[in-house]
C-alpha cells in the first residue's frame, strides 16, 4: 500500500529558468503515482532556522484521502547568527586558502570578496544580527564560496554551522570539516521538517 503522505524536497533552482520543464515533468509524474501534490518555495528562516535557505517543498496526499496538499504558516521572528550561535564552545577550523586570507581582513559584514578586490562573490562575511546565508556544500578551497565568520577572518566551525541547521550540539558528522560542511550543506533543516510534519499530522492526517 502507497504512504498516505509524501514530502519531497529540492533546491530552488529547479523552479527557475531552463529548469522548468523538468519541473512540471516531475509533478506529472508524481501525479501520475496516484498522489494529489503541490509544490511551494520556502524559506527555512521562517521555520526557527537560523539560516536563510530558500527550498523548494512537494507535498502529494494519496488520492483516495480526498484531501489538498496544505503548508505550515511562516512564523513572525526569525533567529539571527548571533543568537543562534550564543555560548558556544570555541573548535579549530581548516585555515583559508592565500588568496583568500589575503582580502579576507579586508570584509565587512556583508561584504563579499568581489567587494574588495579578491575573486568570490559567494565568499561572504555574513551579519551577525540577521540568519546566516545558505550554507552549501561547495567545496573550491576553504574559502571560496565559504561563510565568513562576522567578527573573525574565518570559516564557521561545525558547531556554528550545526547551530544555524538546528542539528542538536551532540549530533556528531564523522569525517574532516570538509565533508561535515557537504551534509550540512546537502541536508534537510531538522527544524523546518518539524514544522512541515507537525503541519501534516495535525492538518492532514488528523482524521
Amino acid at each position: 500500500l502507497q504512504p498516505k503522505v509524501f514530502v519531497m524536497e529540492n533546491v530552488s533552482g529547479m523552479i527557475k529558468g531552463g529548469y522548468k520543464g523538468k519541473f512540471n515533468e516531475i509533478m506529472q509524474t508524481l501525479k501520475n503515482t496516484g498522489y494529489n501534490v503541490k509544490c511551494k518555495l520556502m524559506n527555512a528562516m521562517w521555520y526557527e532556522v537560523p539560516q536563510s535557505r530558500e527550498r523548494v517543498f512537494f507535498i502529494g496526499i494519496r488520492n483516495d484521502l480526498n484531501k489538498d496538499p496544505s503548508y505550515p504558516k511562516p512564523l513572525n521572528k526569525v533567529i539571527t547568527f548571533k543568537e543562534a550561535v550564543r555560548n558556544i564552545k570555541t573548535e579549530d577550523v581548516p585555515d583559508l586558502t592565500p588568496s583568500v586570507k589575503k582580502y579576507v581582513h579586508l570584509l565587512k559584514q556583508g561584504q563579499c570578496l568581489s567587494d574588495v578586490g579578491g575573486k568570490g562573490f559567494q565568499t561572504v562575511r555574513i551579519f551577525e544580527n540577521k540568519p546566516c546565508p545558505a550554507l552549501t556544500k561547495l567545496k573550491a578551497g576553504i574559502g571560496f564560496g565559504m561563510l565568513i565568520h562576522p567578527q573573525e577572518d574565518r570559516v564557521l566551525t561545525v558547531a556554528e554551522m550545526k547551530r544555524c541547521s538546528t542539528f542538536p550540539d551532540n549530533y556528531n558528522f564523522l569525517g574532516k570539516w570538509i565533508e561535515a560542511k557537504e551534509r550540512i550543506g546537502n541536508a534537510v533543516m531538522p527544524k523546518m521538517m518539524y514544522h512541515i510534519a507537525k503541519h501534516i499530522k495535525e492538518n492532514i492526517l488528523s482524521d
